[in-house]
């Protein structure tokens, strides 16, 4: 069976029971907020949580230098400039999830530096990276250095795949 035909039958399996809303569908709302969850990819075991709250201050000095002088690259590049808090959330949950099934440990997100108030999203990244919904993925993080971006970005790092994960 070729790769398209299982992927049609794997879609037509998946809308089998869907049905249309209606006509009032538009006008539905959830009953309370929707909540995020991160799952590893399907077929591994996911990582242990860390013990305790994970702090800036753990993101390693040297690596961090490093990084800072270009001795070592970034795997990827995240930019949340101008997006709701929301969208923002979303798109990072996603994109590390993705980067850390890739294997990806160093990824710079970057968030601006905001207005006279700070920024919305500068303030809520460190709650994102801490919530428990991604420490299974994050390992540290900091502001990054000037040059590349300041306190209007930071440095994440991810942990490593589980020796056992098939890409």
């Amino acid at each position: 069976m070729t790769d398209k035909k299982k992927n049609e039958d794997i879609w037509a399996k998946a809308i089998s029971d869907v049905r249309p809303l209606g006509k009032n569908a538009s006008k539905a709302s959830p009953s309370k907020p929707l909540e995020y969850v991160i799952r590893p990819p399907s077929g591994t075991k996911r990582p242990g949580r860390p013990k305790g709250p994970i702090h800036q201050s753990s993101f390693d000095p040297g690596l961090f230098r490093k990084i800072a002088d270009g001795k070592v690259s970034l795997d990827k590049r995240l930019d949340l400039h101008g997006m709701t808090e929301a969208r923002a959330h979303n798109i990072l949950v996603d994109a590390l999830e993705d980067a850390w099934g890739q294997g990806a440990r160093r990824i710079l997100v970057i968030t601006g530096r905001g207005g006279a108030r700070g920024g919305a999203l500068r303030a809520m990244l460190p709650k994102w990276l801490s919530s428990p919904n991604l420490t299974p993925y994050v390992s540290s993080f900091a502001y990054a250095d000037k040059r590349h971006g300041g306190d209007g970005a930071f440095y994440v790092l991810l942990r490593r795949l589980p020796e056992d994960f098939d890409q």
